[in-house]
């Protein structure tokens, strides 16, 4: 039996090069822990905690701290946007987190190729520095100047909107 195995390799490896190639994994990354205390679902907490953050500016006017987390959460959401939690969320999510990501990248000078998970965490860590009353570890003088973002914030009322529609659908009797 091992040796009809043995003899059928190559035929199986001729036969898995002639398939197209996979497309390579996309990027991941995690919210820290203190990003969804008492929320369960990080992309739950994240997307409910976005939802309004870019619609109306005055929300986040003089709270760095709250902006640099609403940044790192939708940071997040750019790359998870295959979570169950959005799976109720429109065919345009993604190419909207595409935008949205190069639109905040590029107002808060952030380099289009960081790695999300470096990017949250900076911007976690600055928030924490900020509400503890520290000196930040990256400069958020950005954040404060930043402009309108209007493809940040239909990305962002995108993805609250799908998240609600879950949980209504979850909460619906049968």
């Amino acid at each position: 039996m091992t040796r009809k195995l043995l003899l059928a390799l190559p035929i199986l490896l001729g036969a898995c090069a002639a398939l197209p190639a996979l497309q390579p994994v996309g990027e991941s990354a995690s919210l820290p822990r203190d990003a969804v205390i008492g929320a369960g679902d990080p992309t739950r907490a994240a997307a409910l905690s976005v939802g309004t953050a870019f619609t109306t500016r005055s929300v986040l006017v003089g709270t760095p701290a709250q902006q640099a987390r609403v940044i790192g959460n939708m940071e997040y959401l750019a790359v998870n946007t295959a979570s169950p939690m959005l799976e109720a969320a429109p065919p345009t999510l993604r190419p909207q987190m595409r935008a949205a990501r190069a639109e905040w990248r590029q107002a808060l000078g952030i380099p289009a190729e960081a790695p999300a998970q470096q990017v949250i965490d900076q911007l976690y860590a600055a928030a924490r520095a900020l509400d503890s009353g520290m000196q930040p570890p990256i400069s958020l003088a950005a954040l404060e100047a930043r402009p309108a973002l209007p493809n940040t914030a239909a990305a962002a009322q995108t993805a609250a909107l799908a998240v609600q529609q879950r949980d209504r659908t979850e909460r619906a009797p049968r």
